[in-house]
């Protein structure tokens, strides 16, 4: 873009590109928006089996 532009319409240009994209993906996605992982039912479970499988293996190795 910029060996037909130049640099600076060529930076612009990109510039636009980015917020434009941004706010496609904002509107195509609202649910991601509004992700909240302390309400998600598979990332509690997940931060709860990781949770209790941590001390788990620390006692497996203390006790040998």
């Amino acid at each position: 873009m910029a060996g037909w532009t130049g640099a600076r319409p060529a930076i612009w240009t990109g510039g636009l590109a980015c917020v434009a994209t941004v706010g496609l993906l904002a509107a195509a996605l609202p649910n991601l928006i509004g992700y909240d992982a302390r309400t998600d039912e598979d990332a509690r479970r997940r931060a709860d089996e990781s949770a209790g499988s941590a001390p788990a293996r620390e006692d497996a190795v203390t006790d040998r």
